[in-house]
């Protein structure tokens, strides 16, 4: 806005010019939605999450609160992709997310990590009780049926909790720590909720070396075979055996295989493994066969 003056410096109009924005108003939410909201479900995604984890923090080291971070990962959701397709697996995390945000108060926090997890932050908690109560809510919540494009599911849920201060003072402690115990819940048997403890972090630590070894336990020819025979009682001749897989660690040295066959099979590895132990299994036949074993 401008002022207009005549000859003798009296104000006599004033003069304004003005654009519409709103268009360029529009733009910027969307740029701010693509940015900071997960594009399915409409949550905040893991950048905004680690803004309004780190600002309670802050909030809650001036203040002498607590908080918790919760981490909740979908137990069936593999199944329904696979089964009932991909579009159905996405109306399914939309429909998810709503149920969680309805349990939510309005100063927690719901965000979508990826995938099927998700993230909750609960706010000025008294003790770890309260936290856990969120969680068992959470779990009851989604074990109720979901109707999805004409489909009634049942997905379930499994929860890590880790609590600030306890477990962590900065984002990327706190939602480690509850990742893991995230796993310790899905561990037990699913639908379960468990608090992080340092000998989870150990127990994880171990997992992920244990598995990184095994990618190239192959490789290093690592693996041998022992033959469990099976005698016949009455002639004393062995009719059968079973053939056991060992792994030879260069560190640890002989690992059972209740230490490393879950890992195998959790990770996709026992495929390779599997076929390994035929090629050898039949290699060792042949070699009795031609010595009339």
């Amino acid at each position: 806005i401008n002022a207009i003056h005549d000859e003798n410096g009296k104000l006599t109009h004033y003069v304004g010019t003005f654009s519409d924005i709103s268009k360029l108003k529009s733009i910027e939410q969307e740029l701010e939605q693509m940015a900071y909201y997960d594009p399915l479900t409409k949550l905040p995604n893991r950048i905004l999450f680690k803004d309004r984890l780190e600002t309670e923090i802050s909030r809650c080291r001036r203040h002498g609160y607590r908080c918790a971070l919760l981490y909740l990962d979908l137990d069936r959701f593999k199944l329904v992709n696979d089964t009932l397709g991909h579009a159905t697996g996405d109306e399914l995390l939309v429909e998810v997310a709503l149920r969680i945000q309805n349990m939510m108060r309005t100063n927690d926090t719901v965000a979508r990590m990826g995938g099927d997890e998700f993230t909750i932050l609960v706010t000025r908690l008294n003790n770890p009780d309260a936290a856990a109560a969120v969680a068992q809510g959470l779990i009851d919540e989604l074990m109720k049926p979901i109707n999805v494009m004409g489909e009634e599911i049942r997905v379930g849920g499994s929860v890590g909790i880790a609590m600030y201060p306890d477990d962590g003072d900065n984002y990327s402690t706190l939602t480690r720590h509850a990742d893991v115990a995230m796993y310790a819940a899905k561990s037990r048997g699913r639908g379960y909720y468990h608090f992080y403890s340092e000998d989870m972090d150990r127990s994880a630590q171990e997992h992920l070396k244990t598995k990184r070894d095994l990618y190239h336990a192959i490789e290093k020819k690592e693996f041998f075979l022992v033959f469990q025979p099976q005698v016949d009682a009455a002639s004393g001749r062995t009719v059968r055996c079973e053939a056991l897989i060992r792994w030879q660690h260069p560190k640890w040295g002989v690992v059972s295989p209740d230490r490393f066959i879950p890992i195998a099979e959790d990770s996709g590895l026992i495929l390779p493994i599997g076929e390994w132990v035929i090629r050898e299994v039949c290699k060792q036949i042949r070699f009795w066969q031609s010595h009339n074993y």
